[in-house]
């Protein structure tokens, strides 16, 4: 019998290369360390809420303490009407909003459109529409929507536009079939078209938003510069926590239950893989392959991430 000359991996934690700790949240903007401590503690302050307002009490809180006064998350449940799922700015600005039908000229809905639409300012809206080559409706419908927001001492507001996962994988199907395929078929070309189209409609997109009432454009601007990834990040996490826990039909995925395990035990004591494997007494090749299973079914690349998601999907029971 010829001897196995593969390498011994056993009692070795396989580590991941390029995915720092503090870059799980996937933005352009990396969180320093001590900026995700509190964001870890902020998403495990949300994931446990019981109902949509408790939700609602939860975020104010964090935001808050962030600086900002008021919040909004909106969703398209038709394809040109918002609803409102979340909200604490004043009825009479969302019933002005409403009565005057201000959302079917509201450039920052039309901007959900985008193919890749980013975080954007009422103030940068406030621009376009201040400068305009040909005055239009649509820029003097513009003009009240921000004046009513002023009116009730919103100066400013930051916009920070999400998409579904089922638009995301529908994107990234439809990409990768038209690059391992050559297509000649010109009804196949017009029904790959349609599907990217369909994907990238605005219908099932979210649009959250953040105010600091009495701050300055200025003011604003600064607050949110500087904490850019942190919003973002529980503007995701508010997200996913309200859908999968209060309107999605289809449960958080399920994990093999001694990978959940593993993963529970990273997050409840902030440790590493191989510190974990020693908490449950299994080897670190056995728990690097309870950690390749729940990277699989969450559809993260990293460890770190792995735990992130996890913690955002509300599957680590914290009690």
């Amino acid at each position: 019998m010829q001897p196995d000359s593969r390498p011994d991996n056993r009692g070795k934690t396989v580590l991941d290369k390029d995915d720092p700790r503090f870059s799980i949240i996937g933005f352009h903007e990396p969180l320093k360390l001590e900026e995700l401590n509190d964001h870890i503690v902020f998403v495990k302050q949300l994931v446990v809420s019981k109902t949509p307002d408790d939700l609602k009490k939860r975020l104010l809180s964090i935001f808050n303490k962030l600086g900002f006064s008021d919040f909004s998350f909106l969703g398209f449940t038709h394809n040109y009407k918002p609803h409102v799922f979340l909200t604490t700015l004043p009825e009479k600005l969302l019933a002005d909003y409403e009565a005057k039908k201000l959302y079917t000229r509201d450039m920052t809905l039309d901007y959900l459109k985008a193919s890749n639409p980013t975080h954007i300012h009422h103030s940068d809206i406030q621009k376009i529409i201040d400068n305009p080559c040909i005055p239009t409706h649509t820029f003097n419908k513009n003009r009240e929507i921000l004046a009513l927001y002023k009116e009730f001492g919103f100066n400013d507001a930051y916009l920070m536009p999400y998409k579904t996962d089922e638009e995301l994988f529908a994107l990234e199907k439809a990409d990768e079939e038209e690059a391992n395929e050559v297509v000649v078929d010109k009804e196949e070309i017009k029904s790959k078209e349609q599907i990217k189209k369909a994907a990238r409609n605005r219908k099932g997109r979210m649009l959250f938003s953040l105010m600091a009432k009495g701050a300055t454009a200025e003011e604003f601007k600064a607050l949110t510069e500087s904490r850019g990834a942190v919003l973002h990040g529980l503007g995701d996490t508010a997200v996913r926590v309200f859908k999968n826990k209060f309107i999605s039909k289809n449960p958080a995925p399920k994990i093999n239950p001694k990978a959940l395990k593993l993963i529970t035990v990273m997050a409840k004591f902030d440790v590493t893989l191989g510190q974990a494997a020693e908490k449950l007494c299994v080897s670190t090749d056995t728990a690097n392959k309870y950690m390749a299973m729940a990277k699989e079914m969450l559809g993260s690349r990293s460890q770190a991430n792995t735990v992130y998601k996890a913690i955002q999907r509300g599957l680590i029971d914290f009690d």
